[in-house]
């Protein structure tokens, strides 16, 4: 029995828990329907542990048509690769009824497996840990989840090699330079595919076309097969035996996976065989498997996980040789690891063989997928080992025969961990009135703090952003810029614990509506890229009156009133109790003019206070302006003209 099987049962949180050797914590299931959210019944074998609770689905196999020319990335499709919480509520013999914590669709036509990841206060892991290969059913995951700390001894994880498949090499025959793109297992003309993230077509199981990430398939007549991709593209296969024309009857190379998200966790992918007719072709070999280790905090002496991809080492002598397997996902959920750090993703080797015949292209880099605000901090302490596998060799020490290395893999920001702001302003507005823009942090109880950027487009003259008349916390930064007369930019840059409040003024001009759209990013620094959302786009409409003074808004308990007179500008304030309120005169172009604190009142009623500032015009100049009222009971906005 491994040691999942003893570990990974989550009948309750232990506060400590040591784990090595190899885990059995993948077990296979199918999906039976899943109508909502609430609910999917499942199939389960007898190895699934009767005392579960809670447990998490992997997609990793969906139904996909396959684009037959050679391109380097491939596009995630459907639920490939996502991992959805479920909680066991049920179960009847095989059949169970679990229910998702989280809002992620499920596929009954997808392939799935269930894992039930190590849980505890705090993980030990004192020596090597690793876990079953990927079989088609099941296996090629570790999962590791603490409420306080993982600990890696003097140890490291490693699922190298126990993600998807290498196809397997031809059986003998063929003849020169046949071209199969697809063909059925075990084909005499053409190796098979190595496998990806799509369920492979009975009737394309082998050709020299790639399957998604699985590389493709060495041509008759003893061609190389591809290497498998992943965060990289695998290199292609080398060329057929010079039996014919043209020599470029190769696999061709496992597709790189392009996934906007950042969020989808796929093994690498397996490479293709290669072409044989003398029986001593080699079979493509397997990607790295999937590491998903979940903390508050990691640390250890010298952290290191490894989900490389597996190197052909078997000689194909005078056949075609196979592809090797890509580089694996990592995933490193934590807001605090304690550096030195060592993940290595690399993918494998391609296979060797005899002159004149075709080695087997290299496999691709793998993805490593960090929570963003490691990344925001730097990674000075990291070490990523993410090269794309050599391609094989069939003589000397440059003889590839045109087969490729597998490209370099990629680190990813968890763009899924970031819990971006609310934002909320209003959709009507008045000459004159001030409401705010509103950038509110969320619950970020359960998330790391990261800094985020928010950008404002307010298309339209109607709104004025008063951030002059607004004093910010240092580290909140706020740029205003007008590219147009019309058009109005604004940048926040803040913590995701922390809120921003813009005054917004609106103004009496031809447009009575303004459009205010809303982007948000995290950024990183070193060329990794950012986490975005969908842009946002709202309509604030602007109520003209057509009075040239007046107070637009007036609610208690502060009040304003404005005269201005031939001289001097008189203010006087109305309040519920005597706190200071500030005064800042703006300007239809945003500028605080001057700013003054009314801090003497006499009381005039009960709960009545009255405070009286005039200002000389000399110190205010001719023009439209607004004075903006703020104190700790409310604030509120007057428009006035000094005249010539």
């Amino acid at each position: 029995m491994g040691v999942g099987m003893s570990v990974a049962q989550d009948v309750d949180r232990a506060s400590h828990r040591r784990v090595r050797g190899t885990l059995t914590q993948c077990y296979p299931v199918r999906i039976v329907d899943a109508p909502s959210f609430v609910y999917i019944r499942a199939v389960v074998d007898s190895t699934f542990p009767d005392s579960t609770l809670d447990a998490v689905l992997y997609c990793m196999q969906v139904r996909a048509v396959i684009d037959s020319a050679e391109q380097p990335t491939i596009a995630v499709s459907g639920a490939a690769g996502t991992r959805v919480p479920v909680r066991v509520l049920s179960r009847s013999d095989s059949t169970v009824i679990v229910q998702p914590t989280a809002r992620i669709p499920v596929d009954p036509s997808a392939v799935y497996q269930i894992v039930v990841p190590i849980r505890a206060d705090t993980i030990t892991v004192d020596s090597t840990l690793s876990c079953e290969a990927w079989d088609g059913r099941r296996g090629g995951v570790i999962e590791l989840e603490a409420t306080t700390c993982i600990i890696i001894d003097s140890a490291h994880i490693d699922a190298g090699a126990r993600g998807y498949r290498g196809g397997r090499r031809s059986a003998d025959g063929g003849s020169c330079s046949l071209t199969q793109a697809c063909d059925p297992a075990l084909s005499g003309r053409t190796g098979e595919k190595g496998e990806s993230f799509v369920i492979r077509d009975p009737l394309c199981v082998s050709g020299h076309i790639p399957w998604a990430s699985g590389g493709g398939g060495g041509d008759a007549h003893n061609a190389g097969g591809g290497g498998g991709g992943n965060g990289g593209v695998g290199g292609r296969g080398g060329d057929q035996w010079s039996c014919g024309l043209p020599l470029g009857m190769h696999g061709m190379p496992g597709c790189a996976v392009l996934d906007t998200a950042f969020d989808r966790l796929l093994a690498g992918g397996g490479g293709g065989g290669g072409h044989q007719n003398n029986g001593v072709g080699s079979d493509g070999v397997a990607g790295g498997g999937i590491v998903v280790l979940r903390a508050p905090r990691i640390q250890g002496d010298t952290i290191r996980v490894v989900v490389d991809g597996e190197s052909q080492t078997r000689g194909a002598a005078n056949d075609g040789a196979g592809g090797g397997g890509a580089g694996g996902t990592i995933v490193l959920d934590a807001c605090t690891i304690m550096e030195p750090v060592r993940v290595t993703a690399r993918g494998g080797r391609g296979g060797n063989c005899g002159g004149g015949h075709g080695p087997g292209g290299g496999g691709g880099g793998g993805r490593v997928l960090l929570e963003p605000s490691l990344l925001q901090r730097g990674l000075g302490g990291f070490t990523f080992e993410l090269d794309g596998g050599g391609s094989g060799l069939n003589g000397g020490p440059t003889a590839t025969f045109n087969a490729m290395s597998g490209e370099r893999g990629v680190v990813l920001p968890l763009c899924s961990r970031v819990q971006p702001h609310r934002i909320i302003h209003t959709s009507e507005l008045g000459i004159g009135d001030v409401d705010t823009l509103v950038v509110l942090a969320t619950d970020t109880s359960l998330h790391c703090p990261l800094r985020i950027t928010h950008q404002f487009t307010l298309i339209g003259s109607s709104l004025l952003p008063l951030i002059d008349s607004v004093e910010y916390d240092s580290a909140t930064s706020i740029r205003c810029e007008r590219p147009a007369a019309d058009t109005t930019v604004l940048t926040v840059e803040l913590s995701s614990s922390s809120s921003a409040i813009i005054p917004l003024l609106g103004l009496l001009h031809n447009d009575t509506t303004t459009v205010i759209r809303h982007a948000a990013t995290v950024n990183f620094p070193d060329s990794i890229p950012s986490c975005t959302w969908p842009v946002g786009e709202r309509v604030v409409v602007t109520r003209a009156c057509g009075l040239p003074l007046r107070i637009v808004r007036r609610w208690t308990p502060l009040q304003i009133r404005v005269t201005s007179l031939q001289t001097r500008v008189d203010v006087v304030i109305d309040a519920a109790e005597p706190a200071p309120v500030d005064l800042a005169i703006v300007d239809l172009q945003g500028r605080v003019v001057t700013t003054i604190r009314c801090t003497s009142f006499e009381r005039i009623a009960e709960h009545a206070w009255r405070g009286r500032i005039s200002l000389s015009n000399n110190d205010v100049g001719r023009g439209v302006y607004a004075l903006c009222a703020s104190s700790q009971q409310g604030t509120i906005t007057a428009i006035f003209c000094v005249p010539e």
